[in-house]
């Protein structure tokens, strides 16, 4: 591979591709920790569609051996900097049109990568849908090391069916300990906030949780679905109103309501 598409993150020690063909023409199964960076064009196309993440699903599923991933879509999230051994696979650009289609490619991808234990998904203002969010859902189930979670679904057309899904898969992540959930501008009722809140409290090992998810017909002043890591509680008496307490079956608890 040319040194002008493939270097070293001095940071990280993660293998930097800046090029689809390079990523696709090297030792697959070799890689460990790759940082894939769609703001340098690795594709000749401007947007990413459908047939862009086929052409890379193709390429992951070959990597078996991943630990680290990082795919870089568009923009880096500089909050989680700090988090060591994640795996980013951004996509906030409204420009791209990623469908239920390119989920079910990216998401048989991962199903191949079974040593993640951290990932880190944006797939913001793609039209997904909850067919798209099952694919994503199914996938999630295959990590079977994942403990550390990190989604921002902001503005991909969710619907209550498709939360309820997500949360049972997420569920069934049984070395999860970490979750970060962005469902904003998506199209999510009550009966899809309880249902979230619901399966929370079948993760076994949670211990930190940041939650955020705006319900459809809210008004603006009860308007999220909402929980932070400092914001525990002991029952429903120490969360404020409108919110309830959960208990996670690993014991830690949190407030969790419309705020």
């Amino acid at each position: 591979m040319g040194n002008k598409q493939q270097k070293k993150d001095c940071q990280s020690n993660q293998e930097y591709i800046t090029d689809i063909t390079d990523l696709q023409k090297s030792s697959l199964s070799s890689h460990t920790k790759l940082k894939i960076d769609f703001k340098k064009k690795i594709f000749s196309e401007n947007n990413i569609q459908d047939e862009q993440i086929l052409k890379l699903s193709q390429a992951l599923s070959n990597c078996t051996n991943l630990s680290i991933l990082e795919l870089d879509i568009w923009q880096r999230n500089k909050q989680n900097e700090a988090l060591k051994n994640k795996i980013y696979i951004y996509n906030i650009t409204r420009n791209n049109t990623i469908t239920a289609r390119g989920l079910q490619d990216l998401g048989n991808a991962l199903m191949s990568c079974s040593k993640i234990s951290n990932l880190n998904i944006n797939l913001s203002y793609n039209p997904i849908g909850d067919q798209g969010i099952l694919a994503l859902g199914q996938a999630l189930v295959k990590l079977t090391n994942l403990s550390i979670l990190n989604l921002d679904l902001f503005c991909v057309n969710i619907w209550d069916q498709g939360v309820q899904v997500l949360i049972s898969d997420i569920s069934k992540c049984v070395q999860l300990q970490t979750l970060k959930l962005d469902m904003f501008y998506d199209n999510i009722e009550n009966e899809g906030a309880l249902g979230l809140a619901k399966g929370l409290e079948s993760c076994l090992k949670l211990s930190n949780l940041d939650l955020e998810v705006g319900l459809a017909s809210a008004t603006q002043s009860q308007k999220r679905l909402r929980s932070k890591n400092n914001n525990p509680c002991n029952s429903n008496a120490d969360c404020r109103f409108g919110q309830r307490c959960i208990e996670p079956k690993s014991g830690f608890k949190f407030c969790v309501g419309i705020v």
